[in-house]
């Protein structure tokens, strides 16, 4: 059975679906079969990466089955999208559910990106999920509330494995103001950290959709963790901090 691994945050634009559309390209470049599952119902957050035609609804209502109703992004990549404004999904969530569980049985990576904001959902979808990679920025606000969604995940689902992935990481001493170093993360979170992406990665590499960033090293050493599920933060950091101390000087003027 593939493992589900299901993308939270406690807030919005913290590049949740960004990580999950990369990830899911660079896993199917190495041969694993994925699918993802777009837990945003009736508008997709994944409209800006991939034109889909087909939604769920036709499997949901029998016509189809599983692969003829997923959008096929490559040989080795599947998306599910639920888009259709015609369908209530809600009342269909026993069946989405099963879907889930399915797709495990024919893919390797089952990788959910949840709408917190959609309650129904968002819970169904933990009772599915083997795993859950919370998303997450380093500033104060996004943690505490972070910590908050943690908490309401382990009531809810005890026994589950809960990662931290850090995203637009801030690094001590290229920066004026106070931060948390990851260990104290950890400690606030009470969950391990899983990968850690620099902060001004997003800003200077990242463009939404476009492709040859796929080749960029942070992804690779990303799905790498994933992969493996180890933290192999110490292989990158190293290299990155001059990089980034020098990209903040050269923009900002801000010379030590």
């Amino acid at each position: 059975m593939g493992r589900i691994i299901n993308f939270v945050s406690a807030k919005g634009g913290v590049g949740k679906s960004t990580l999950v559309y990369f990830l899911a390209h660079k896993l199917s470049e190495k041969n694993y079969n994925v699918c993802v599952v777009d837990g945003y119902f009736y508008y997709s957050s994944f409209s800006c990466y991939w034109s889909n035609q087909k939604d769920m609804k036709s499997y949901l209502l029998g016509e189809q089955n599983m692969f003829y109703a997923l959008n096929k992004i490559n040989q080795c990549l599947y998306f599910a999208q639920f888009d259709s404004v015609s369908f209530d999904y809600y009342t269909n969530m026993d069946m989405i559910k099963y879907f889930v569980l399915k797709a495990a049985n024919n893919f390797d990576f089952v990788l959910i990106d949840s709408n917190l904001f959609d309650k129904k959902s968002f819970d169904m979808f933990l009772t599915v999920s083997s795993e859950i990679f919370l998303v997450t920025t380093s500033d104060i606000c996004a943690l505490k509330n972070s910590a908050k969604l943690l908490s309401k995940i382990k009531r809810y689902k005890r026994e589950i494995s809960v990662k931290i992935v850090l995203n637009k990481m801030k690094i001590i001493g290229e920066i004026e103001e106070k931060i948390l170093s990851e260990n104290e993360i950890e400690k606030l979170l009470k969950s391990e950290i899983l990968f850690s992406i620099p902060y001004l990665f997003k800003h200077n590499f990242f463009k939404m959709g476009n492709k040859r960033f796929l080749k960029n090293e942070i992804i690779q050493y990303f799905c790498y963790a994933v992969i493996t599920n180890k933290n192999v933060k110490n292989n990158y950091q190293k290299k990155y901090r001059g990089l980034v101390g020098f990209l903040r000087r050269k923009i900002y003027g801000k010379f030590e």
